[in-house]
């Protein structure tokens, strides 16, 4: 029984720890520099001479790592191009292959082609690639000199295989929350895309947010960063190109306990659900469901989108976050 349960428990070990370190889970609490070893962790000095975001220690830990490496390696080294640059060049980072539609769906194409519409360059990271370390690359990537101005995780928290576990799991996504908290801080605009924040750790408490989860209905909602009752804290939003102002119909996994401040768009007095399926429409909503929530975080920004069907409304407003004060085509 006792062999039986070791086998168990490092096998558990070799999911969430680094196979190199699984004897000192404390490892994360000892990583603030982005210059640690991606196969081994020990802090080095010398960079992958392709991507120039993650760290090996020597060519042996660059090959023991590459299969997890290689993907993260060539998206981040071959960013799509902007064909029409507005401005100061910005990136977009998007990152998918959560939810049950995995990665490169149309979808997600679609918002890539809008972004560089609008003028951003934008790198496609597949989150279900990279292994146990997926999560620590992304954070090398907000930490490093290609850090990007935005970063979209599409499906966060829509089920699929799990991949989103290593971005918010007690050992492996410490780093991560750490570095994005910092990017993010410091001027980086994060967009999240999901359906339940409950199955990602609960990740707006990072940024000191107490968004709950609500009702998954299509409903209307207005936009409040207009009117004579706007109550979005964001005056920039309204007067960018491409925003959408006017009533936002969707199907999404709602939120509850949103600042006024941080509605973006919400639902309204007499709001009610629409639906072909029996029993499902003219549900009463009511005022405080939140399709849209965006937030200030310091000198950035946090935002989510429950959108279920990934519409070019959506995409339209998610586009405009991304590129922030920069004047968005």
């Amino acid at each position: 029984f006792i062999t039986k349960f070791e086998n168990y428990w490092n096998l558990l070990r070799s999911v969430f720890v680094p196979r190199k370190q699984c004897f000192s889970p404390s490892i994360f609490d000892t990583i603030h520099t982005m210059n640690r070893c991606l196969d081994c962790f020990k802090e080095c000095t010398l960079k992958c001479s392709t991507c120039k975001v993650s760290y090996f220690c020597n060519k042996d830990c660059q090959k023991s790592a590459w299969k997890n490496h290689k993907a993260f390696c060539k998206s981040v080294s071959n960013p799509r191009v902007s064909p029409c640059p507005n401005g100061p060049m910005q990136t977009c980072v998007i990152v998918d292959g959560f939810g049950p539609c995995g990665s490169g769906w149309d979808d997600m194409i679609k918002a890539r082609d809008r972004l560089l519409l609008s003028g951003m360059n934008v790198v496609h990271i597949d989150g279900g690639k990279g292994g146990p370390n997926r999560s620590l690359q992304v954070a090398s990537l907000l930490e490093s000199e290609k850090k990007p101005n935005a970063i979209i995780f599409f499906g966060f928290g829509s089920g699929g295989d799990g991949s989103d576990g290593y971005f918010y799991s007690p050992h492996m996504g410490r780093y991560f929350r750490k570095a994005l908290k910092s990017w993010c801080a410091a001027g980086g605009r994060f967009i999240v895309q999901g359906e339940r924040i409950a199955y990602t750790g609960r990740w707006p408490s990072w940024f000191g947010k107490s968004w709950i989860d609500g009702d998954y209905f299509r409903t209307d909602h207005k936009c409040f960063a207009v009117g004579s009752d706007a109550t979005n804290w964001c005056e920039w939003y309204k007067n960018s190109q491409g925003a959408m102002l006017s009533t936002y119909n969707v199907k999404a996994c709602m939120l509850k306990n949103v600042d006024p401040t941080e509605v973006l768009f919400g639902s309204v007095e007499n709001a009610r659900s629409y639906s072909l399926v029996e029993g499902f429409g003219g549900q009463e909503i009511g005022e405080g469901s939140t399709a849209v929530a965006f937030a200030q975080f310091e000198s950035g920004t946090v935002s989510f989108f429950g959108d279920v069907n990934h519409e070019d409304k959506t995409i339209q407003i998610m586009a405009v976050i991304a590129c922030g004060q920069q004047k968005c085509r």
